[in-house]
């Protein structure tokens, strides 16, 4: 009897050993996180906020691609391209965002209440003021 115990408290420490050692190779095969970096351009003409990106700056400024997906399958590519440019004057920061679809008409833009995105494309922008990787003002917006 003391031998069946022994055997079977050996199987589950190789057990768990073998489970945390495959977690820990599943750890080191993700890969790393890629921190993008956009330069906001200084603009010193009036803007139209109009959600149309015309003006010559929208079209100097440099603009950041290559995202990645949030929902509905996080840390994927995403499926179709974006284009995000900044722009800043003495007063106000201003993101112009192009989000490309091959397929506009299935665009999701289900109306919902207020702080519930429920089944809506969307782009947001959360910028992190204190640099502490925890606190960001959020800003979102969908179709409609």
């Amino acid at each position: 009897m003391f031998f069946d115990i022994c055997t079977i408290i050996e199987k589950m420490r190789l057990t768990v050993l073998t489970f945390f050692f495959l977690i820990s190779l599943n750890l080191l095969a993700q890969e790393p996180v890629v921190k993008k970096e956009l330069s906001a351009q200084r603009i010193n003409e009036t803007l139209v906020i109009d959600g149309i990106l015309e003006e010559s700056f929208w079209a100097e400024a440099q603009g950041a691609s290559g995202f990645i997906q949030n929902r509905p399958n996080p840390g994927t590519e995403a499926t179709e391209k974006s284009v995000v440019k900044i722009l800043y004057d003495d007063e106000f920061l201003y993101v112009g965002a192009e989000m490309y679809d091959s397929n506009p008409d299935s665009i999701l833009h289900q109306l919902s209440a207020r702080d519930n995105l429920e089944n809506s494309d969307m782009f947001g922008l959360w910028i992190s003021s204190f640099k502490d990787g925890i606190n960001a003002f959020e800003f979102m917006v969908t179709p409609d």
